[in-house]
């Protein structure tokens, strides 16, 4: 049950407004997982109360308010048991400046937590235009959240490795910076565009799940300053000739903690992907063909002390999947053919000891790739337009 507001008030002055969001719900979730059962269940309120404003100009605007919720938690899966009730009261103020070249968000906000106490969060964002075809962009704060075990990681049920819970539940507390820079140029006389992107993010504190510590367990323990992650990325989309679009990219994901007592590569998470997009339509854009690329880098995979038993790497293999679609457009009917996983990439044997699930040893949280193969599709779509309207409806 979700129930959901939101109540405007205009004030005597131009741009000037007065917003109150409120929000309750109640979430049960249950599941069972062999032989284990989860329990959850949630009760939220929320408001938030904001009232927007300028100074002198447009060019000045301020934006401030107070927030409230209310959240009362129970979750439980096998001896483990999690309840929790928490208060949080906030309040915020953020001030924006727009000029003919630059803009620039600063905000601060500040929350009593009934169980962490203050939590000051700052932020601030901002953008240069160096000339009138290159933006830089910057961006900088710190972010909190309470974490909750049990349902973040609800997926590792799939497994007969029992938890082993942290002492106590703190909260995960992490500064991040980085930006961006877009340059607008042109290739074969027509528009293109390079972006380049970099995110630092270093954790205070973080809530790390080590599948490594104990063979036959999943452990949930508090880190210091363990953790951080560097996300790079650089993206180039161009048109080599008209009706023809290409769109390229790269990310470098560097994220690591400790893990069994050694800094190491989070698992499961690729360090390199590429990304490659051909979209073409004829002149009378009643044919449109897409081709889509995806390159996966290989990615380190837990090492819980079985995998001499079963021979599983230590790392998933590079791969890539294609996907593609071909549309015809006939008056308001759309026609289309496509396929996913062209390649008929899958990820072999994927699930340890499939054969002998109640064993230890049964394990379905390895999977790093795709375990559907080859799909191939079809279908139609039509579109109506209201009358004396540009919404249009598509079945």
């Amino acid at each position: 049950l979700d129930l959901f507001g939101k109540t405007g008030f205009f004030g005597k002055k131009p741009m000037q407004s007065l917003g109150i969001i409120y929000q309750f719900k109640i979430h049960q979730l249950d599941g069972q997982f062999g032989s284990r059962i989860f329990e959850g269940d949630e009760k939220r309120a929320y408001m938030n109360v904001i009232y927007d404003d300028i100074i002198g100009t447009s060019d000045h605007k301020i934006k401030t308010g107070v927030t409230f919720v209310g959240v009362s938690i129970q979750q439980k899966v096998d001896s483990l048991i999690q309840n929790r009730e928490e208060l949080v009261m906030g309040s915020f103020a953020e001030y924006t400046y727009t000029g003919s070249r630059s803009s620039v968000v600063v905000g601060l906000r500040a929350d009593y937590h009934s169980l962490f106490a203050w939590q000051i969060s700052p932020r601030i964002h901002a953008k240069y235009a160096l000339t009138p075809h290159t933006d830089l962009r910057f961006t900088g704060g710190k972010g909190w959240r309470t974490p909750n075990y049990i349902i973040d990681n609800i997926s590792l049920l799939a497994s007969n490795k029992y938890w082993i819970a942290p002492t106590q539940i703190l909260p995960e507390i992490a500064w991040n910076i980085g930006g961006s820079l877009v340059q607008d140029f042109k290739i074969f006389k027509n528009k293109a565009s390079i972006s380049v992107d970099y995110y630092r993010t270093n954790f205070t504190n973080q809530l790390v799940v080590d599948r490594e510590e104990t063979s036959n367990a999943i452990t949930f323990k508090n880190l210091s300053n363990a953790s951080y992650s560097n996300a790079f990325q650089t993206e180039l989309q161009f048109s080599p000739k008209k009706y023809l679009d290409i769109r390229m990219a790269y990310k470098l994901l560097d994220v690591k903690s400790v893990f069994a007592g050694q800094t190491q590569a989070q698992v499961m998470i690729p360090r390199h992907r590429g990304f490659l997009n051909i979209a073409y339509k004829t002149r009378n854009q009643r044919w449109l063909f897409d081709l889509t690329c995806s390159v996966f880098g290989s990615a380190r995979l837990p090492n819980d002390g079985i995998d001499p038993i079963f021979n599983l790497p230590a790392s998933s293999p590079v791969y890539g999947l294609f996907n593609s679609q071909i549309t015809h457009v006939y008056k308001k009917w759309n026609f289309y053919i496509g396929g996913e996983n062209l390649g008929n990439f899958t990820h072999d044997n994927p699930i340890v000891s499939a054969q002998n699930p109640n064993n230890i040893y049964f394990d379905a949280t390895k999977i790093w790739g795709p375990i559907m193969g080859r799909n191939l599709y079809l279908g139609m779509r039509y579109e109506i337009k209201k009358k004396n309207s540009d919404k249009t409806i598509t079945f």
